[in-house]
């Protein structure tokens, strides 16, 4: 390996770096931020928010599913960096283009099916 190799490598991992030390403070805004909106709410028990509330029978019933779903989320649900590669595409691409790409970019565990595409743009299309 060259110096320039090395530098350029140094260089690029200090770049991830910082860019991951920005990502960490944001996210530590975000749970101060919710932390806050938290305590308000707890400090305040006599006025729920009614904006969140759901207004309709057929919304609180199905609010009350989605917090409820039985079994495990499928596998892209479940790996937000996954679903993300995907979603970047559904507009451009076949579900089989996409699946021939993430069959090129991850790892075999990471994988999923044709179908399993299918149903994941079908949940996230009813949402």
């Amino acid at each position: 390996m060259t110096q320039g190799n090395t530098q350029d490598l140094i260089t690029r991992a200090l770049a991830t770096n910082a860019k991951l030390g920005a990502d960490l403070a944001e996210l530590f805004s975000i749970v101060a931020a919710i932390g806050k909106s938290l305590s308000t709410a707890l400090e305040t028990p006599g006025k729920p928010s009614l904006d969140a509330a759901p207004k309709t029978r057929e919304e609180v019933f199905a609010a009350h599913r989605r917090a409820h779903r039985r079994g495990h989320p499928g596998k892209i649900e479940g790996d937000p960096e996954l679903e993300a590669f995907i979603l970047a595409r559904i507009d451009t691409l076949t579900f089989g283009q996409i699946v021939s790409e993430v069959r090129a970019t991850f790892p075999p565990d990471r994988h999923c099916s044709h179908s399993g595409v299918g149903r994941w743009w079908k949940k996230q299309s009813a949402d």
